[in-house]
């Protein structure tokens, strides 16, 4: 003991200041990730959330009218089609 060197020397202090930044790091590296996992589920289940409730825009007759009207419209279409092809096939025998 007569010898009378430091406990710790500045090199050490260094040392052990960058382990302790390094963990700091590490460690708030890691609380990051956890954040954003956690951000990026509660987003998930808001984005779930908002397309199980869609506002509705229309009462069910409506929308009932609505493709009764487009039905109507396809039906008429499809027999003025039908009615051409017969006519055009009708001509084409007969000519």
């Amino acid at each position: 003991m007569s010898n009378k060197e430091p406990l710790l020397t500045r090199a050490k202090i260094r040392e052990m200041n960058k382990e302790k930044n390094k963990l700091a790091k590490l460690k708030d590296l890691e609380i990051r990730k956890e954040y954003e996992g956690k951000q990026k589920a509660i987003s998930k289940e808001f984005k779930q959330e908002n397309k199980a409730f869609k506002t509705v825009k229309g009462s069910r007759s409506e929308q009932i009218e609505k493709r009764r009207e487009q039905n109507s419209f396809l039906n008429k279409a499809i027999i003025i089609v039908v009615l051409l092809l017969i006519i055009l096939f009708l001509v084409i025998k007969y000519i």
